[in-house]
């Protein structure tokens, strides 16, 4: 999860390129769920692609994820 910051690039703590990114016309500045391969050069073949929209609050998302890890009896079956 993270905000496309080039045609192919997302940056998600750090920059992640993306191949066929273009396959899913991605908009620049956007907030995207990635969901895909990694490859052997560390870059993510694009499988699906969430658009989350241009004001999505990153700290928030980043926030719930760490909850979920500290509990998860909460959120799955354990």
């Amino acid at each position: 999860m993270g905000r496309l910051s080039a045609p192919t690039t997302l940056d998600a703590n750090g920059e992640i390129a993306l191949q066929n990114a273009d396959s899913y016309n991605l908009i620049v500045d956007n907030y995207y769920e990635i969901i895909g391969l990694v490859q052997k050069d560390l870059s993510v073949s694009v499988l699906q692609a969430f658009d989350l929209g241009h004001d999505f609050n990153m700290k928030a998302a980043t926030k719930l994820v760490e909850i979920v890890h500290k509990f998860p009896e909460i959120y799955h079956d354990v």
